[in-house]
């Protein structure tokens, strides 16, 4: 499936993140070869440059690496880094968990040798603090360790012990950056976490055991106190995003400050970090909201809503109007009488570039104006019979048509 649509500056997608849910891992998928690219790696994350950061098994070690737009891998964390770090802890004493190593942090999870306990070690002074046991009785005894997604940045690690290195099996998310554990489900695995402002989360719960959370996805406040159980995913519609993935198609949409479910049936729209949900309320209106649950458009089945250039289109009481997803904002244009975005045939003319095609065959004239309403070209006495496009050179070819006593002639107008 995929986990995230990649941008480049321009907001021109280059590329997804695809998750191969049979062994958790993720491979590069480049849109330009069509095709996917390079290595698969275990996760991935974003930094501060707008760098995406993958770690993947390299020789038995986890090995950070900056994911290209081409799809090449180059090294982020250094080997030498890795090292240096290493060798300031005794390894007679502890095992250091790879992928729990970061810049600039304080702390780093590890194995305690003498103790046969998991927890967490002060790179600094070296102080140890423990997290859980280990069976006593084991020579041999690990935990899994990976990172999960963020968007500030704290680093936040899923943290698993089974049952053959523990007495029971657990799961623990847990905030490295503060040293904090956030949640703890034992006997049944979580498989994904979501976690939005003010500490609500979502969590999705494995099925290996029967339990009221087994294969559900469950909201929690940030007193861990359950909200919402249900087969599918989930999305907090009124709390920022700070950890994990944002569902990329479909969700269901639920208001913490109304305390219920919005809606079971919700589109999501994404592009680049801003986000919409899209769906149907109880009268059939078409109902847009942004990601702070600000109602941005309602309109009816008819409205012809389209999606063009990071701008959602539609007509609303003979309005053009044009929903800005990136600047939040509003345009619209009114509809003179008889102007219509039909071409010749009665097709609907999809928007271009930022450009907007009308029609008035009745006063026999036909134009284009940009998102903001202004006129760009207004050919009088034709009306615009089709428009061909070519992404690759961005241009339009506006084939026009003039009625005479003679018959039909066509035009042919060029747009850049």
């Amino acid at each position: 499936v995929i986990s995230k649509i990649l941008y480049d500056e321009e907001d021109n997608e280059y590329g997804l993140i695809i998750n191969n849910q049979t062994n958790n891992s993720y491979n590069f998928y480049s849109i330009k070869k069509d095709k996917i690219v390079s290595d698969s790696f275990i996760s991935y994350s974003k930094n501060s440059k707008n760098q995406y950061i993958i770690r993947k098994k390299d020789k038995n070690k986890i090995q950070s690496y900056i994911l290209n737009k081409n799809g090449k891998q180059e090294i982020y964390l250094s080997t030498n880094l890795v090292d240096e770090l290493k060798k300031k802890i005794s390894s007679s004493k502890y095992k250091v968990y790879d992928e729990s190593i970061f810049e600039n942090q304080k702390y780093v999870l590890v194995d305690n040798k003498i103790e046969k306990s998991f927890g967490l070690l002060n790179i600094k002074n070296n102080k140890y603090e423990k997290i859980f046991d280990y069976k006593n009785n084991n020579d041999y005894y690990y935990s899994n360790v990976s990172r999960i997604n963020t968007y500030n940045k704290k680093i936040y690690l899923k943290i698993s012990c089974n049952t053959n290195n523990c007495d029971e099996s657990s799961t623990i998310i847990y905030n490295l950056t503060d040293k904090k554990q956030i949640y703890k489900s034992t006997k049944i695995s979580i498989k994904e976490y979501k976690e939005y402002e003010e500490g609500y989360k979502i969590i999705y719960f494995g099925n290996e055991n029967e339990n009221k959370y087994s294969g559900k996805f469950v909201i929690f406040d940030n007193k861990n106190n359950e909200l919402l159980i249900d087969d599918n995913d989930i999305s907090i519609l009124d709390k920022k995003i700070v950890v994990g993935n944002i569902p990329l198609y479909s969700t269901l949409l639920y208001s913490v400050k109304d305390k219920k479910l919005i809606n079971r049936d919700v589109s999501i729209i994404s592009v680049k970090d801003k986000y919409l949900y899209k769906y149907n309320d109880k009268d059939d209106n078409i109902v847009v909201l942004n990601s702070n649950g600000e109602q941005v458009i309602k309109a009816d089945n008819d409205s012809l809503l389209q999606l063009s250039n990071n701008n959602y289109i539609y007509i609303d009481n003979n309005y053009i109007k044009i929903y800005n997803i990136l600047k939040d904002k509003t345009y619209k244009y009114k509809l003179k009488d008889n102007e219509k975005l039909n071409n010749a045939k009665g097709d609907i003319i999809s928007p271009f570039s930022n450009a907007l095609f009308i029609n008035n065959s009745i006063d026999s004239y036909s134009k284009v104006i940009n998102f903001k309403s202004d006129l760009l070209i207004k050919i009088k006495g034709s009306e615009i019979s089709s428009v061909k496009y070519n992404y690759d050179n961005n241009r339009a070819y506006i084939i026009v048509r003039k009625s005479t006593d003679s018959g039909n002639k066509y035009g042919l107008y060029i747009a850049e």
